[in-house]
């Protein structure tokens, strides 16, 4: 995404604003580019001191983690349609099924929100790793 390519650029530059990096790294993650978007993350991670930043990178780890986790309890959702002929009613026949070990919780242990009539998961409203897309 070239926004975020120039947003970084910019961010190298002597005197520059550190939130250009972080404005950069949600441009990827929002465009679909979550692996690169990551690597930002961990970077502006590893190398804040304690404190709001550094905790601003970790939350965003870990709404990363969760949109893959939610990504691959879809691909589930649409395996059980191809195997039974109907998406679950709830997220926990995954684990019923065998295809899912574990529990159908987000990075910060909240319940992953789903549509079973889309058969779309996500990130709830109720969790504190939510954010509007």
């Amino acid at each position: 995404m070239r926004a975020a390519a120039v947003l970084n650029e910019a961010a190298e530059l002597p005197g520059a604003a550190f939130w250009l990096r972080m404005l950069a790294a949600d441009l990827l993650a929002k465009g679909g580019d979550r692996a690169n978007s990551r690597r930002m993350w961990q970077a502006m991670f590893e190398q804040a001191e304690i404190g709001i930043i550094k905790e601003n990178a970790r939350l965003r780890l870990q709404i990363l983690d969760s949109l893959d986790v939610a990504d691959r309890l879809a691909e589930l959702v649409a395996e059980r349609e191809r195997r039974t002929g109907r998406r679950p009613v709830r997220l926990e026949e995954l684990r019923a099924a065998g295809l899912w070990r574990g529990p159908v919780v987000d990075a910060s242990g909240a319940p992953f929100g789903y549509d079973p009539g889309e058969g779309r998961v996500y990130i709830d409203r109720m969790s504190p790793l939510w954010r509007p897309e």
